[in-house]
């Protein structure tokens, strides 16, 4: 792909997220054709209003995947869901028509353990359609998988690594504090993690690391737990009562030969104290790194998904992840103020 040709993109989903995404690619000059959307609200209005930008950019956002794709760009960007499962189906509509894509859906950024066998299949009709999938974002994607692989280079042996990732959920969205549980009893949050709640993605960040240090693992140990507000919160968009959720705690340890080698902990919660980012590998040489304040989740997804782009159309045909493409970069973005 010649990178000074204007590139054409459509997207599904214009959440918080996709909205990102298209005022980002947009002010990287990469042209919007198309876009779908679920939402009656959003349909049929201009995709410039419905981002949030400035002015408008000719492109009605439509109802049907199908119309969108017919105009043939050459790269949809997919934000919905976290499910792979859910989200199946539309990526393969869009593989069949013979365009690339990248997902921010969690599940996709490393599925083959969760989802080996749509992942076999998404893999195969990529390559018999000689198409590349991407799934990406911060994290995972990112913080706790592409980041602490990029680390070990200068790395002779690493022992053991750990990740934290410590969030703030009082300065993040609405959409966020409900997914993390804030404002519900315990046993409201109890029945929602056993329905599928919490964070999506340290299955797939610690099986990527595995994976890109040639580690088996032989079991995971996983945990998640609410963290109960012991006095009233009153928070930017919600408060919570004493004996309530604010949000919570939650940590997989992957285990090769019986030994912990990899530990993924997430902590996000109204309030929390010192939010950062952490990683330490244990091994030779030590090397400790930390993000104060941490990264913040949206606005890295929508840059990790525009910085990806010509990396997935430089790739094989395929279905990729993050550790299979040279890392990312936002070139050309140096600012002199």
């Amino acid at each position: 792909m010649n990178r000074a040709k204007r590139l054409s993109l459509s997207l599904i989903g214009i959440g918080p997220i996709g909205a990102s995404i298209v005022k980002l690619a947009h002010n990287r000059k990469h042209q919007w054709i198309g876009a779908v959307d679920i939402d009656p609200q959003k349909i049929g209005k201009d995709l410039g209003q419905v981002a949030g930008l400035n002015s408008k950019l000719g492109v009605r956002v439509e109802s049907s995947l199908e119309q969108v794709l017919q105009q043939k760009p050459d790269l949809v960007i997919h934000s919905t869901v976290s499910s792979l499962e859910k989200v199946y189906p539309q990526i393969l509509e869009c593989v069949h028509a013979g365009i690339d894509v990248i997902s921010t859906t969690e599940e996709l950024a490393y599925p083959y353990q969760r989802h080996n066998e749509l992942a076999k299949r998404l893999d195969q009709q990529a390559r018999k359609n000689n198409v590349t999938i991407l799934g990406t974002g911060v994290n995972p994607g990112f913080l706790m998988d592409l980041l602490p692989l990029t680390l070990t280079g200068p790395c002779w042996e690493v022992r053991h690594l750990l990740v934290e990732r410590r969030i703030d959920a009082d300065l993040r969205r609405g959409p966020f504090q409900r997914k993390i549980g804030a404002g519900l009893s315990i046993e409201e949050f109890n029945r929602t993690i056993s329905a599928g709640g919490g964070h999506v993605g340290l299955l797939e960040s610690l099986y990527m690391v595995a994976d890109g240090l040639s580690i088996t693992i032989d079991h995971v140990e996983e945990s998640i737990e609410p963290v109960v507000a012991t006095a009233p919160f009153t928070g930017r968009l919600i408060s919570v009562d004493t004996g309530k959720v604010l949000g919570l705690r939650q940590s997989a340890q992957g285990y090769s030969n019986e030994h912990e080698i990899i530990s993924l902990s997430f902590a996000a919660f109204l309030g929390l104290e010192n939010p950062a980012d952490r990683i330490v590998l244990n091994g030779e040489p030590m090397i400790e790194m930390v993000i104060p304040g941490g990264i913040h989740g949206d606005a890295a997804t929508a840059a990790m998904v525009v910085n990806s782009i010509h990396n997935v159309l430089a790739a094989s045909a395929g279905l990729v992840t993050m550790k299979d493409l040279p890392v990312p970069r936002a070139m050309g973005r140096i600012c002199n103020h």
